[in-house]
């Protein structure tokens, strides 16, 4: 009986470990599909930095069509377009800013990077952040800002 309770947990442990481990794996690797437009070539996926990655690809048609496909398809998605301009009254093609926030623990950036020279060059850069919604309240610093703010009342 106690052999099969050995097993048993040895199961039950490889099995969270694999869960665990698969989690991670896909929070820490987003996926490039919703920034790739349809007829891209040559497309590259480069890590360049610890949370961040740049995808770049060659795009046929008009000029900056990538560009202003991307833009409506993350507009769609409702991500909030934190670019200063407004694209109502400055349509110019810019480097744009893009941020989805997953109920406050997972933010992913986006940005929008047109080349001057070659304008069926898309280069997307995607940047992951983990935010701990109730860290300032517990981290010291947290508690300085609310000493300070009392103290000035």
């Amino acid at each position: 009986m106690g052999r099969m309770w050995r097993i048993l947990a040895v199961l039950t442990l490889s099995l969270g470990g694999t869960l665990a481990g698969s989690t991670i794996w896909l929070l820490c690797h987003p996926a490039i599909t919703p920034f790739v437009v349809p007829g891209a070539t040559n497309i590259q996926l480069v890590r360049t930095g610890g949370w961040e990655w740049q995808i770049t690809y060659a795009v046929p048609g008009r000029p900056y069509g990538w560009y202003f496909t991307l833009w409506r398809t993350l507009d769609a998605h409702q991500w909030s377009d934190r670019t200063l301009s407004d694209p109502a009254r400055f349509p110019q093609v810019t480097p744009r800013w893009f941020e989805w926030d997953d109920a406050g623990a997972l933010s992913d950036e986006v940005r929008l990077t047109p080349d001057d020279h070659n304008p069926q060059h898309a280069t997307i850069t995607l940047r992951r952040h983990f935010r701990i919604p109730w860290w300032p309240y517990w981290s010291s610093m947290g508690y300085q800002g609310a000493a300070a703010m009392l103290a000035g009342s």
